[in-house]
């Protein structure tokens, strides 16, 4: 089932909690998105394991190459069931930015 489609294409691998996000149109704007995608996964593995509010990778998460495309895997979560209010958001974004001060990579 496709979740979303911008810069890429996340695809739900039901009955699998998995999410693919399969790079489309942001192979034109960003050209080789390898790298970029990788530090995407390493980032958020960082943040995973210092236990912030983000969707973690997937085991294997890559990226990988698959038919010529660039993919990576996630782990799914199922969306909130109401919505989330500015001043929670605010918290939550406050805690990410908090968190990724201790991250020492370039």
């Amino acid at each position: 089932m496709v979740v979303a489609e911008g810069y890429s294409v996340r695809v739900l691998l039901d009955p699998a909690p998995v999410l693919t996000r399969v790079m489309t149109v942001g192979r034109t704007l960003r050209g080789d998105p390898l790298p970029w995608m990788q530090r995407e996964v390493a980032v958020t593995q960082f943040l995973t394991d210092v236990g912030a509010a983000v969707a973690p990778p997937w085991r294997d998460a890559g990226p990988h190459r698959a038919n010529g495309l660039e993919v990576s895997l996630w782990q799914w979560l199922e969306p909130a069931p109401c919505e989330v209010s500015p001043a929670v958001f605010g918290v939550l974004l406050r805690d990410l930015h908090t968190a990724l001060l201790s991250y020492n990579v370039d």
